[in-house]
């Protein structure tokens, strides 16, 4: 027996959706999924498909059983409108904003059609080249196949054997003029990306980090530092209160980015700072020995911390942000509290 194929909707490695079944009915399309990590609302979830030779389609999920397990995962049974025939070649499934898709037309094609009813599904997947209905034919068929004789039988199944090959060749030609289409903006894009990464490995492999910092401000593309603030939210030793403060508006910027995926970069990378190097700064502005220089950077670092906490303070009551019911509203709040906490304790909190 054929083990499922798991797919991963994914934020980061503490946090994905694994798609674990998909079963399709005549009117939904109902998905088992194992949350680990931040739970968030499984009614944002989505599934939708962009084939080039129909309009985009997507649907929103609703949640029809969940529960906790002893593994600290939660289980989530989750029920879509099934969409028309041609969209079913194409599906895709996300967990909510900020995290990644993945396909999952594959998965009910695998685990799915062989548990759907016949002859009713059998005449919704009509049309659908993936689909095993072609190779089971509806019950009351078998006594005309049996008088058609082997002959007859073979002819129809080279038929449709055919049939498949010719739309999925179709469907390859068309895959192959979009990617041609768009190929220069691509390659001018990734090139541009690798020249940066180039120069950032020249810094890093030198431990200049003054440099490399620098170049990161100077950075056009916000895909690049929301990377880069991510590894350093990653970083389990703190950073010199002088490189806090170049990197801190960099992460304020990011904060109100367009892109919900950059927006969380910057936002997790605060709330490391504050739990690994923001002891050492409180304790430096404390301590009547600590060195001019040094007092100065944690100066400015507090000061950027001000200024960053009244930029998530607004956003947490953004409008435009709580519709989104993605992983940046709770991680907005949890930002704002322990900014507020930190600068408190250090008593430079702005009313």
């Amino acid at each position: 027996k054929k083990l499922p194929i798991s797919r991963c909707s994914r934020c980061d490695e503490s946090n994905y959706c694994t798609v674990e079944k998909v079963q399709l009915d005549h009117k939904e399309v109902l998905l088992w999924l194992e949350v680990v990590g931040e739970r968030l609302d499984p009614s944002s979830s989505e599934i939708f498909s962009f084939l080039p030779s129909a309009q985009a389609w997507q649907a929103s999920g609703t949640v029809r059983e969940e529960r906790r397990t002893d593994a600290g995962c939660t289980k989530v049974k989750l029920s879509c409108p099934a969409p028309a025939a041609p969209y079913l070649k194409d599906l895709y499934f996300c967990y909510a904003p900020g995290y990644s898709h993945v396909p999952i037309s594959d998965l009910f094609v695998t685990e799915g059609a062989c548990e759907l009813e016949a002859p009713r599904n059998a005449s919704f997947l009509s049309g659908y080249p993936g689909s095993r209905c072609h190779d089971s034919p509806a019950p009351e068929k078998h006594g005309m196949e049996d008088a058609l004789g082997p002959k007859q039988s073979k002819r129809e199944s080279d038929s449709r054997s055919d049939a498949l090959i010719c739309d999925w060749a179709a469907r390859g030609e068309m895959i192959c003029a979009a990617a041609e289409a768009k190929h220069q903006r691509v390659m001018c894009v990734l090139t541009n990306r690798l020249h940066s990464l180039q120069a950032f490995r020249t810094s890093w492999e030198a431990g200049d980090i003054v440099a490399f910092v620098q170049k990161l401000e100077a950075c056009n593309d916000n895909s690049l530092p929301a990377a880069f603030l991510s590894r350093f939210a990653e970083h389990p030793e703190e950073l010199h209160p002088a490189i806090l403060a170049r990197l801190l508006p960099m992460a304020q910027k990011l904060v109100q980015a367009n892109c919900e995926e950059h927006a969380v970069a910057a936002v997790r990378f605060a709330l490391q700072l504050l739990h690994v190097s923001w002891p050492g700064v409180a304790k430096a502005l404390k301590s009547a020995g600590t060195p001019r220089v040094l007092f100065k950077a944690c100066e400015e670092v507090v000061y950027q911390l001000q200024s960053m906490f009244a930029v998530v303070k607004t956003l947490s009551r953004s409008v435009k942000i709580s519709k989104t019911n993605g992983p940046l509203v709770p991680l907005c709040k949890r930002l704002k509290g322990n900014l507020e906490e930190a600068l408190a304790n250090v008593g430079r909190l702005r009313s």
